[in-house]
């Protein structure tokens, strides 16, 4: 009994393993994309709202509108900005340059007054030596 279960139990096996086959992962056809045929208008116009509610597109529009505005008011203040920062920084050299130029003058005359005031003591010495 035991033998034959043996041998009917190795025949089934060598059977299936003849029909076996590799594994292979599952094939699915795949999906094809759905295709639309585009509608285009001939005439477009990309500034132009095409929105059927008229409120809607006329609120659209003075948004558009409103930020527009807000863009140049935002240029114009910067350049107005600059133009004023150029100027205070002119006003602010012309100051510099005028202190500046005072200094050095009056650095001058009292260098001249020391020159004048070492002259005259020399002088003095001078005198004082021939007498």
């Amino acid at each position: 009994l035991h033998t034959r279960v043996a041998g009917r139990l190795d025949s089934e096996l060598k059977r299936a393993a003849a029909l076996r086959l590799p594994l292979r992962l599952q094939r699915v056809a795949p999906v094809a994309l759905k295709l639309h045929n585009p509608v285009y208008d001939d005439d477009f116009q990309p500034d132009k709202s095409m929105d059927p509610d008229r409120e809607r597109s006329a609120k659209q529009r003075l948004q558009k509108k409103l930020k527009k505005e807000k863009k140049g008011a935002v240029r114009e203040l910067r350049k107005d900005s600059a133009f004023l920062a150029v100027q205070r920084e002119r006003d602010r050299a012309k100051t510099s340059a005028y202190l500046e130029a005072r200094g050095k003058r009056a650095m001058a005359i009292m260098q001249d007054q020391e020159h004048s005031w070492k002259e005259q003591k020399k002088e003095k010495r001078s005198i004082a030596k021939m007498l």
